[in-house]
């Protein structure tokens, strides 16, 4: 499994993105970043290659995404 197919949680991608945790449910439900549910917990989980584009996305275009 290479890098950007691994699966993070939700702190560790609001680490990468540079902001909270309910921040990344609100663009969750806007559509921006699409997320999975931890089979035994239930869990919010993102690919760390969803989060890296959307990352992408906001340094080309400012902080306008949320």
């Amino acid at each position: 499994m290479n890098e950007e197919d691994q699966i993070i949680t939700v702190k560790k991608a609001a680490e990468v993105l540079g902001c909270c945790a309910e921040t990344l449910r609100r663009w969750e439900k806007k559509g921006l970043l699409e997320t999975k549910r931890h089979p035994f917990n239930g869990y919010r989980v993102y690919k760390l290659s969803q989060v890296l584009l959307l990352r992408h996305r906001i340094e080309e275009g400012g902080r306008s995404v949320s």
